[in-house]
């Protein structure tokens, strides 16, 4: 009946409430985002779930495959049902068919105004007029743009003195709780095994870069990131980040 009626509905989002609250790992712990583009086989293949809450997201899958790519399912218990519908991070599980994310070795192809709106709404913080171009540019090439199709969220990876500089994470306020953060973290690392990157110590999402990056270092300004580096380039990682020019503008 629910199949039928998600079928002729077509909602952009579908609740399931369930005693689990989730999808529940062969570990006992909930996994809190499944994009089955990216995780989907990994998920089916390695019996990371528990039976049960595999064969719900099979079920799930043949929803979604109904409905337009940005439709979501999310999987959740009753005493969670209010925090899902009226808070961004939700509780539970949150499912989508997912789609491909474009990346980039260079901007020709990208709207420069739309990647630059995305970035400072992102931060806040306007961003330096030659960060697309100019000096800035031929002292740190530009490797990787990974992109949502629509500029919800962007990685951008630059080369400095040979080392993968993670130089831009953003992510669209109205965006956030979507999943765009972990399908950027996804491709990112699957292309950029070995990166650094840095953050302003008053950053938000610092606590959702503890929980991924291999190490940290903090300083007056700004905390240093890294993951997948062998020592001596961390030392090396750690003085390049200090002699990085700021791109982004103190807020006023």
């Amino acid at each position: 009946a629910t199949e039928a009626l998600v079928a002729q509905l077509k909602p952009r989002k579908y609740i399931r409430i369930c005693e689990t609250g989730g999808l529940v790992r062969r570990d006992g712990g909930i996994e809190n985002y499944v994009n089955l583009r990216l995780d989907g086989a990994r998920l089916f293949a390695s019996e990371t779930l528990q039976p049960e809450s595999a064969a719900q997201l099979r079920c799930v899958r043949g929803f979604l495959e109904r409905l337009s790519l940005r439709a979501t399912v999310q999987i959740t218990s009753a005493t969670n049902l209010l925090r899902e519908l009226f808070t961004l991070k939700g509780g539970g599980t949150l499912i989508k068919l997912g789609r491909d994310l474009q990346v980039h070795r260079d901007l020709k192809r990208l709207s420069r105004d739309r990647l630059r709106g995305l970035i400072e709404r992102a931060f806040d913080r306007k961003l330096a007029r030659d960060f697309f171009a100019g000096s800035f540019n031929d002292r740190h090439p530009i490797k990787s743009v990974i992109i949502d199709p629509d500029y919800k969220g962007v990685a951008i990876v630059r080369q400095v003195a040979g080392l993968c500089y993670l130089d831009k994470f953003a992510v669209r306020p109205e965006a956030r709780g979507e999943g765009i953060a972990h399908d950027l973290w996804t491709v990112l690392l699957r292309r950029h095994p070995r990166l650094f990157w840095r953050s302003r110590r008053e950053n938000p999402i610092n606590a959702w870069y503890y929980e991924r990056a291999s190490g940290m270092l903090r300083q007056d300004h700004w905390v240093v990131w890294w993951a997948g580096l062998p020592l001596p380039q961390v030392r090396k990682a750690i003085k390049l980040a200090t002699t990085i020019a700021p791109t982004l503008a103190a807020k006023e």
